[in-house]
């Protein structure tokens, strides 16, 4: 019995697995317009535009901080070396004080008062952000309709464009 033409098959769905991993933490709900996760409850729109409630409320959930995106690994080349598993104010610094290391983006991962030439703004708004990654995150999704809310946006922005402190 010839096994190869299921193997497109198993390996498109393994993949679909693994890259759901890093979507969001509500359940496995596509989030598009803010919605509550119907499995979890949880509430992705307690977000508030400052760096404590985006740090805890959603760079270290699974949303970004999970295996191949930002946790440990991410200096290992995943995730563009952005860790948000060192701390909040490792994090914070990587942020604020660093290029993407996204080639051909060249902008500031976080451009204090400046939302719209703000990298980490782009990537989670825009289905072809800039650089050679051309992937809008959480990572694939596009693709499976999870990515962050409006109101997870908003909320980055708004932190953004108030001057990104460390509040």
């Amino acid at each position: 019995m010839n096994m190869r033409p299921a193997l497109p098959i198993i390996f498109s769905l393994g993949i679909s697995q693994l890259f759901a991993a890093c979507g969001n933490d509500n359940g496995g709900t596509p989030i598009d317009g803010g919605t509550a996760g119907v499995d979890t409850g949880v509430d992705v729109c307690t977000l508030e535009p400052n760096f404590t409630s985006l740090y805890n409320g959603l760079f270290t959930t699974p949303t970004c901080n999970t295996n191949g995106c930002h946790n440990t690994a991410a200096h290992d080349g995943a995730g563009g070396n952005l860790i948000f598993a060192a701390g909040k104010d490792a994090a914070y610094m990587e942020l604020t004080n660093e290029t993407t290391f996204d080639t051909g983006a060249g902008l500031m991962r976080v451009k204090a008062s400046d939302a719209a030439n703000s990298f980490l703004y782009l990537k989670v708004t825009q289905d072809m952000p800039p650089g050679t990654s051309k992937t809008r995150m959480p990572l694939l999704c596009d693709l499976t309709g999870m990515c962050l809310a409006t109101c997870q946006t908003d909320a980055i922005k708004d932190w953004i464009n108030a001057g990104a402190p460390n509040n």
